[in-house]
């Protein structure tokens, strides 16, 4: 049956509902991609927040990071930093300032700056911090620090820069530590006090020097003369044997001062230390006890005599310092295969080996407190060294130190006196003339006698102006001018150069008591003895010289 008329059917009501349903859907629209964009927005904005966040986070941590290393730069900087009010109260303290102070940065805060100064230096610390005050500048002192349980006993020195401005209340104050400048200074200070003396002890040893060059010869004299009765004469052999001591001494003079001619010889060490053993005795003082163990057999070798001496004194004034309350101190000899072994032993509380082992560095502490302590042992090892030996040492806590200098034996029996080395050598010239020139009138005599009975012609000078003139009225040859080094006028080194343009062939032999370091250089060639000499030495140089077997100096 047909559907009825005016009734639509189920389908057509469907097409409108859904036709309904999207116009309502298209009237929405608008408003929900209006919603959909502001939910974009906030969800940019938060990761826009969280950006900035992270950002924020990475510039606070390297902040930190920098705070940290400007905190470390502060506190292990290698001065210390203060703050200060104007009464002087610390109001900060980086960790260097608090370990120089030797007390804990906590209790360091508010206590005053100038409690840690030397008592005797407090009051010229507050004056110099009221003075900066005062200046709104900068200055600079230095000071003792308090001597305290919590610091060491030996003296500490600071220097203190403080530092103000107008716009600050406050004082900042820079402390360094400068006690090993001041040890430095003071090391200093010794070795020009020594060099002092040495240039003292040097020239009276060359003054010195003329006068036993003088009763050397005069006695040598005089026992020609004499001939077989001067050996009956106690007196005479007394003197002559006074004088020849008197020589030795000398030497060790310049062996301590500005050195000296090394004189190697052939020679016992134990009569090296049989000789020196009162001066070491007296060296080590009445604490100290010194006991001398020499082998019974005869330790030749080849060396100055002085050298071994100057290091033998220099151990015994290690050894009193090492030992403040006494002990004893060993000196040993003894053959060691080819060598010759000299043996120092203190009982000392001794020291660690690696301290022992740089002893011998003038750089290391290790001396004691003494001024030029830390030379000493160097000075032992040139010494050696010069000798052509080695020293070594050994040491131990609670054991004591021992030195061992080591020196090349001599081997074999001593060789024969050869004729070009015989004790007269007067036979060994030819008559040549010599010029001797030298400022001190009776020097002067006794040198001509000398030459004058070997047999050569002499001339005579005071200096070496006076010396030109003579050569300049000379018509002959002169051979050889014997001159001393220093003189009024011209000394002997100027002599010498003069000489090699108006009489080159004139050879020089300069003599003097100081050593034969300040002669030669810039081409200059001449020969050397060191004063005083005897006779027969100086005979025998002038032979030497003349017969071109005598090495230049």
């Amino acid at each position: 049956m047909p559907p009825k008329k005016g009734r639509p059917r189920q389908t057509d009501l469907r097409r409108a509902a859904e036709a309904r349903l999207l116009e309502q859907r298209r009237a929405a629209s608008p408003a929900l991609e209006d919603a959909a964009k502001l939910v974009h927005e906030l969800q940019v904005h938060q990761i826009e927040l969280e950006m900035q966040n992270e950002e924020l986070l990475a510039a606070h941590q390297e902040l930190e990071k920098s705070l940290q290393q400007y905190s470390d730069l502060y506190d292990f900087a290698p001065v210390g930093y203060f703050a200060l009010d104007p009464e002087g109260a610390i109001q900060r303290v980086n960790l260097t300032g608090a370990r120089l102070l030797g007390v804990d940065r906590s209790r360091l805060l508010r206590d005053r700056l100038g409690h840690f100064i030397a008592p005797a230096e407090r009051s010229a610390f507050n004056a110099a911090l009221r003075s900066a005050f005062d200046s709104r500048g900068d200055s600079s002192c230095e000071f003792a620090l308090a001597q305290g349980p919590a610091r060491a006993a030996a003296p500490r020195y600071v220097q203190v820069t403080f530092s103000t401005s107008a716009e600050e209340q406050g004082c900042r104050a820079v402390v360094v530590d400068i006690t090993q400048r001041k040890g430095a200074e003071e090391e200093l200070r010794a070795m020009q006090r020594v060099e002092a003396v040495g240039n003292l002890a040097a020239g009276v040893a060359h003054e010195f020097n003329n006068l036993l060059s003088v009763i050397l010869s005069n006695a040598e004299f005089v026992e020609s003369a004499l001939g077989a009765k001067a050996g009956a004469l106690p007196e005479f052999t007394d003197l002559k044997a006074a004088a020849l001591r008197a020589a030795a001494l000398t030497r060790q003079l310049l062996a301590f001062g500005q050195g000296q001619v090394l004189r190697p010889q052939r020679i016992d060490v134990n009569k090296i230390i049989r000789e020196i053993e009162p001066v070491l005795r007296r060296g080590l003082g009445e604490r100290t006890d010194l006991a001398v163990v020499l082998a019974a057999e005869t330790l030749e070798v080849q060396v100055d005599p002085v050298q071994i001496q100057q290091a033998l004194l220099a151990l015994v004034a290690h050894a009193q310092g090492a030992m403040p309350k006494g002990g004893t101190l060993t000196v040993a000899t003894l053959r060691a295969r080819s060598e010759i072994n000299i043996a120092v032993t203190d009982t000392s509380d001794g020291m660690e080996p690696a301290a022992a082992a740089r002893l011998f560095e003038v750089s290391f502490v290790g001396g004691g407190d003494r001024p030029g302590a830390r030379f000493e042992l160097p000075s032992v090892y040139g010494a050696i060294k010069q000798c052509g030996g080695t020293v070594a040492v050994q040491s131990e806590r609670g054991r004591g130190t021992r030195f061992d200098i080591f020196l090349p034996a001599v081997q074999g029996v001593a060789a024969p006196i050869s004729p070009s080395t015989a004790a007269s050598p007067m036979a060994a010239q030819g008559g040549e003339t010599v010029l001797v020139v030298e400022d001190d009138p009776r020097l002067l005599r006794a040198t001509q006698r000398i030459l004058l009975s070997a047999g050569y012609r002499v001339l005579a000078a005071v200096d070496g102006l006076d010396a030109l003139r003579v050569c300049a009225g000379h018509e002959g040859v002169i051979h050889l001018a014997l001159c001393d080094v220093l003189m009024p006028n011209m000394d002997g080194v100027e002599l010498a150069v003069a000489l090699q343009k108006v009489r080159p062939q004139t050879l020089v032999l300069h003599m003097s008591g100081y050593p034969n370091r300040t002669i030669g250089g810039d081409g200059l060639k001449t020969h050397f003895i060191g004063k005083p000499f005897t006779a027969d030495e100086l005979k025998q140089k002038v032979v030497d010289v003349l017969r071109g077997v005598d090495p230049v100096a």
